[in-house]
């Protein structure tokens, strides 16, 4: 998504707003949503996080957004850095759950803070993220990127038809295979 989004909106827009992984969203619940500090030196993903807090800190980045990973459900979040509000997506209609919900109010308002803004945890809204809603038990991660997809690049919704998941997938399968796979007739004929 990252890629789409630069080629439509070119370098500088899309430097202003990072996807994420799930490592780095788990990253910050593991150290904004508990109330003991977990040791952050030689943490590779502790790193990685400090580099976008310290962009987000200079100015440099308007929202953060990624798939995050439930024990057994995936759901979508946006941080709304200038607006300074999380935007979640369910698509099961559930709330954030509680570890999350700290652990996003504390991360946004920690940086606010850090900029000079000076937003307390408990002013720091949560809004719905707009995404499809699932009728099985398996389409979670689907819609999660979908929603982000949805936010960050206009894609329409899924709706929640079986057909049309089915269509998705195949269309996510086959993105996958053209974009990490290589030809063993072109390889053989330019690569020996």
């Amino acid at each position: 998504m990252s890629n789409q989004y630069e080629e439509l909106y070119g370098p500088d827009l899309s430097r202003r707003h990072v996807l994420v992984d799930m490592n780095i969203l788990k990253t910050i619940v593991t150290f904004y949503g508990n109330s003991c500090t977990p040791v952050k030196t030689g943490n590779r993903l502790w790193g990685r996080l400090a580099e976008i807090e310290n962009r987000i800190v200079q100015g440099e980045v308007d929202s953060v957004g990624g798939a995050h990973y439930l024990p057994g459900h995936w759901v979508s979040v946006v941080f709304d850095i200038q607006g300074e509000r999380v935007l979640y997506g369910d698509s099961l209609g559930r709330k954030i759950p509680r570890l999350e919900c700290h652990a996003f109010t504390h991360w946004i308002s920690r940086l606010a803070q850090r900029s000079g803004r000076g937003a307390g945890p408990d002013s720091i809204p949560i809004h719905q993220l707009p995404t499809g809603y699932q009728d099985d038990s398996v389409s979670c991660g689907l819609f999660a990127l979908n929603a982000i997809g949805h936010h960050y690049l206009d894609h329409e919704l899924l709706p929640t038809d079986q057909i049309s998941l089915v269509c998705a997938r195949m269309d996510m399968a086959l993105d996958f295979l053209n974009g990490n796979t290589v030809c063993p007739i072109y390889y053989t004929l330019f690569h020996t």
